[in-house]
């Protein structure tokens, strides 16, 4: 189990966010303040800080879905109180006092609340904002992205070390919800696992940022994997798909095109890489051939605040 006080660094490549937390960072190492899912297990949820405005505030993007969260919050000064507050100033109700933490519910949009460590002397407070952005928009869950079902044939690919597909967000709206990747494989395949990473300034793939919940029946031939609640991407950056598995006797192995028409009669501003990345040593190096992995990326776009109705105008005398 991580330390209270363990902080992950993220490299994220937007104009505000600069890290992200598995834990809120503590002052002088007294607050650890933690969000996760309610259901069982838990999922914990990831920070993102935001200095905009000149103002330190831990902000987390969650799909639709989420309706609750677990505040966690431990203080490691014996005495010391903590208090939650909704931006209102009203207390955050606690709806199961037998849960460590709070619950909160979640309304669709802006939910900011305080989190203040107020130490045994009374006198020293410790604050934290946090703002829990939940996606208003509730649409059909549609293709994003594809090339998974192009009509060119290509032999197999084996992956017999990491291998990346890159592909990259439109520049529009306040970004997209995810709710699920396909990857197309060739033959039968071990269980693998599934995960979206940064790419960095360098096209490196650099941190993970989701996980991915393995499909119930190994070796299909298009697995599905289903997001976790946080797997929201921003706008106008470069992720990378990751499969993660197998073994030296059974390899993954996947199968992989040429073309990437289908992505761009989806969408033309959603771009999928031409072709694949490897490792190679500390580096992730773009592969020689022009073939790219099959993916399918499903979603609908991520509305941070309800779109007002405009008034309408009434007609000329």
């Amino acid at each position: 189990m991580k330390s209270l006080i363990t902080l992950i660094p993220i490299l994220v490549a937007c104009s505000s966010c600069v890290h992200s937390y598995d834990s809120v960072p503590s002052q002088a190492g007294l607050l650890d303040l933690r969000l996760q899912t309610v259901e069982e297990p838990p999922r914990p949820l990831r920070f993102y800080l935001n200095s905009d405005e000149g103002r330190d505030v831990y902000q987390v993007k969650v799909a639709h879905r989420l309706s609750e969260v677990t505040i966690l919050a431990t203080f490691s000064r014996p005495g010391a109180s903590i208090q939650y507050m909704h931006q209102d100033g009203s207390d955050v109700m606690d709806l199961d006092p037998s849960l460590k933490g709070y619950q909160v519910r979640l309304t669709p949009g802006s939910n900011y609340f305080v989190i203040e460590a107020i130490e045994p002397n009374g006198e020293a407070r410790h604050t934290y904002k946090v703002m829990l952005l939940r996606n208003t928009h509730v649409g059909e869950i549609l293709t994003l992205v594809s090339n998974i079902d192009q009509s060119d044939f290509s032999p197999g690919f084996y992956a017999p070390r990491p291998i990346a597909q890159y592909f990259s967000t439109p520049d529009e709206e306040d970004g997209f919800e995810i709710h699920s990747i396909k990857i197309r494989t060739r033959g039968y395949m071990p269980s693998f696992d599934l995960e979206i990473y940064s790419v960095d300034d360098n096209l490196d793939v650099s941190e993970r940022l989701f996980g991915f919940e393995r499909p119930d029946r190994r070796g299909l031939t298009e697995p599905e994997f289903f997001a976790p609640p946080d797997a929201v991407l921003d706008p106008g950056l470069t992720y990378a798909v990751v499969p993660r598995g197998g073994r030296l006797k059974q390899p993954l192995r996947f199968d992989v095109t040429s073309s990437n028409l289908e992505g761009e009669k989806l969408s033309p501003d959603w771009k999928i890489a031409d072709r694949h990345h490897l490792k190679q040593g500390a580096r992730w190096v773009r592969s020689d051939s022009n073939r790219s992995l099959r993916i399918s990326i499903e979603g609908t776009k991520f509305v941070a605040e309800p779109q007002q109705d405009k008034p309408e105008e009434s007609a000329p005398p």
